[in-house]
């Protein structure tokens, strides 16, 4: 009987697929996560509602928000603002059942 030896890490050949065709919620934290995280300050507002959305708020949270945020959201300067609607990295992660 043969046994298989680990010859290190395997590297996939070709892109990854897009989280939203392998549909696990664990990808779709890390998707919608990753949009607050991204090294770009500067968000629209649609994505910041996409997020929302994803992140399961009821319609009318996501509504507020809409009236709230501005056109291009800084993530930096409207902290306060993102804060009270709960869309900070910990909170979304917590609503969305991912860990650090």
């Amino acid at each position: 009987m043969r046994t298989r030896h680990d010859d290190g890490p395997r590297v996939r050949a070709g892109p990854a697929p897009p989280a939203a065709a392998a549909g696990t919620e664990s990808e779709a934290t890390s998707t919608a996560v990753d949009v607050l995280q991204q090294a770009q300050h500067r968000l629209s507002r649609a994505q910041v509602l996409a997020v929302m959305t994803r992140a399961g708020y009821t319609p009318d949270e996501v509504l507020a928000a809409a009236a709230a945020l501005p056109e291009q959201v800084d993530r930096y300067e409207d902290r306060v603002v993102l804060a009270r609607f709960a869309l900070t990295r910990g909170q979304l992660m917590d609503r969305m059942g991912s860990s650090p």
